[in-house]
């Protein structure tokens, strides 16, 4: 199984031609970006995690570049960092985008 490093190395010709079949292509190259940065962001403080994340600080779609210096700002916090917060931190209460996706609004929770 690849690293989560290796797998933010992917290119997208690397990530269509790995992933051809499979359902997880279909959410494309940089949204898969996105989702390994905040692994990362995640996962223990590790020089790796670092330098890859360092290599695609500069990628061209402004949502993996948010996602990368969010995951590079936990990988330098180390174990002083935050806990992540979740919806289960306020029960009854969920965040969504409002339309546009420039606001947010809180609406009651459908559980």
């Amino acid at each position: 199984a690849a690293s989560l490093v290796a797998l933010l190395g992917w290119d997208e010709d690397e990530f269509l031609s790995k992933t051809e079949g499979s359902a997880i292509r279909r959410i494309g190259h940089a949204r898969w970006l996105r989702n390994i940065a905040v692994a990362l962001g995640n996962a223990p403080p590790s020089a790796a995690a670092i330098a890859a994340l360092e290599a695609r600080r500069a990628h061209r779609d402004p949502m993996v570049r948010e996602h990368i210096e969010w995951a590079l700002a936990r990988q330098h916090a180390g174990d002083q960092r935050p806990p992540v917060p979740s919806a289960l931190d306020h029960p009854g209460r969920v965040r969504i985008p409002a339309a546009g996706g420039a606001d947010r609004q809180d609406l009651p929770a459908p559980w």
